[in-house]
């Protein structure tokens, strides 16, 4: 009905707090304090606080605090009727406790009751332990509620008993029909083999049937084909007229006499072999002289290189006639001075150590004099290629020889078969590694992004700088507003000489920081 407020030091004997009250109320006074230590605020969190009184007529009444404000070491506590029993003055101590062993008192705070004008003749009470009898009331209540989980706790062992006894009879009767299962199984897998056995008795036994069978026919076929073969002969060699297979028999003599007379001429002639009137010969250097050997030909039906070795280069003859290059060949194999062909594309892009696989060509390889550098060149309508072979028989790169045309249109096409803005790889790379073919020949190259989120393709190229291990581009526009979008791109090889690469990042950021876009490669074009 009404409160006052109050603060106490717990250093401070709080002699001034004196408070009033008048005899026969109940319950309508209620005390609000705050707990200080040094002016500071004390934290009551996780305790708690009783208030002990001292009636004048020797009554003792021990009741709890409301903590309202633990934090700030703010309780309260009503003062009820037994405490106004009596005029006089009534001593109040504050209990505070965290646990059984630790009590702080607080004192200082009194209480005076005054004389009501009516006297209510109130019977004196006895002491009042509101707080014993709330603890009694709650030990009853845990025990109340001890012993119905006692009760539950009971009802749960005897049914899970029950549930065990339950699963061991499953188990029981499972194991049961388990083993007539096994029997039952055991019994089918032993008529099945007795099944298979009969069936393959009776099939070795049909086979047998058709086997003597087929026998039979085959002998009857064959006693026909003796009897049709006797009547042939009879028939062939009943009119046989004798003269006249006589007259064949000397004919055949004298045709034997003709070609050993032709066997003896062809010995005499090569005994001319290099002699004036006879046999024409080859020197080493491949032209026709009077006396060096027979020119011979090769398992392949062509002049050997060792009388031969020249043979595009002849003076006399000029061998036009390329010989095709077979699938999957090593070009490294090709060193006998002549000329080859890739015919097709299918071909080209089978083979190793080719100088392109887009189309077919023609490989025309050459000797220097001394005969132990080798040339190759490698000609495709208007591309023209070329690579040497070293003293030790080590081959270079091949290098590509650039004929500009005067047609604009063509220039461009050109340039894409030398390598210059050649598309070198296409996909989609937001990550990982990937292998970019011939990319350590180039030292700028230029890439084609999109959106990485939504797909969609970026118009701007970014150009990339390939040194050392690193592959780091840049690009970028403007628009009228200004506002400027920059391109970043980075990733790194294995090596200085691997084509390999690892995506870091590609991103597209305009400079007043209103939009950042993750990109993804898309195309990655070689120029120089």
């Amino acid at each position: 009905m009404t409160s006052y407020e109050v603060s106490m030091e717990l250093w401070d004997d709080n002699h001034a707090l004196h408070l009033f009250s008048v005899r026969g109320e109940a319950a309508a006074r209620t005390v609000h304090v705050q707990l200080k230590e040094q002016g500071n605020a004390v934290d009551l969190t996780g305790k708690e606080v009783r208030v002990y009184m001292l009636t004048p007529n020797g009554s003792r009444i021990f009741s709890n605090c409301v903590l309202e404000d633990a934090k700030n070491g703010k309780l309260s506590f009503p003062i009820t009727a037994k405490a106004l029993e009596r005029r006089g003055l009534v001593e109040c101590e504050l209990w505070i406790s965290e646990d059984s062993d630790m009590v702080l008192k607080v004192t200082g705070l009194k209480l005076e009751v005054r004389e009501s004008i009516m006297d209510e003749d109130a019977i004196e009470g006895s002491d009042e332990f509101s707080a014993l009898v709330e603890m009694l009331g709650s030990m009853k209540q845990w025990e109340s509620e001890e012993e119905a989980r006692k009760k539950a706790e009971a009802e749960r062992i005897l049914g899970e008993q029950q549930r065990q006894q339950e699963e061991t009879a499953r188990q029981e009767a499972e194991g049961s029909r388990a083993g007539a299962e096994a029997a039952r199984a055991a019994a089918e897998e032993e008529r099945a083999a007795e099944f298979e056995a009969l069936q393959a008795e009776s099939q070795a036994g049909a086979a047998y049937a058709k086997e003597q069978g087929d026998y039979a026919k085959a002998q009857g076929g064959y006693a026909k084909e003796q009897g049709d073969y006797a009547k042939e002969q009879y028939d062939r060699l009943k009119d046989v007229d004798l003269a006249q297979l006589q007259t064949q028999v000397e004919s055949l003599e004298a045709g034997v006499s003709e070609a050993e007379n032709g066997i003896a001429q062809a010995r005499a002639f090569q005994a001319t072999k290099g002699k004036p009137n006879g046999l024409a010969t080859l020197d080493g250097n491949g032209k026709l002289v009077e006396k060096t050997g027979l020119a011979t030909l090769a398992g392949n039906g062509k002049l050997s290189l060792e009388e031969v070795p020249s043979a595009n280069s002849m003076e006399h003859c000029n061998l036009g006639v390329s010989e095709e290059i077979p699938k999957s060949s090593d070009l490294n194999n090709y060193t006998a001075a002549g000329t080859y062909r890739s015919p097709t594309k299918g071909t080209s892009e089978t083979l190793v150590h080719s100088p392109r696989n887009d189309g077919g060509f023609k490989l025309i390889v050459t000797h220097n004099q001394s005969g132990n550098w080798i040339s190759q060149i490698a000609v495709a309508e208007s591309k023209l290629w070329i690579r040497n072979r070293n003293d030790s028989g080590t081959w270079g790169e091949w290098e590509s020889v650039f004929i500009e045309s005067s047609d604009s249109s063509t220039q461009a096409t050109q340039r894409n078969h030398l390598g210059m803005n050649k598309v070198l790889w296409e996909g989609t790379w937001s990550s990982g590694k990937i292998t970019i073919p011939n990319a350590n020949r180039y030292r700028i190259l230029l890439l084609a992004t999109k959106a990485r989120s939504s797909g969609s393709s970026i118009g701007t190229l970014i150009v990339a700088c390939n040194y050392n291990t690193w592959l780091r581009g840049i690009g970028g526009y403007s628009t009228a507003t200004p506002t400027m979008t920059h391109y970043y791109f980075n990733a790194q090889s294995d090596s200085d000489t691997s084509n390999t690469f690892n995506f870091i990042e590609c991103t597209a950021q305009r400079n007043d920081g209103t939009n950042t876009t993750e990109l993804s490669v898309a195309a990655i074009y070689g120029v120089v």
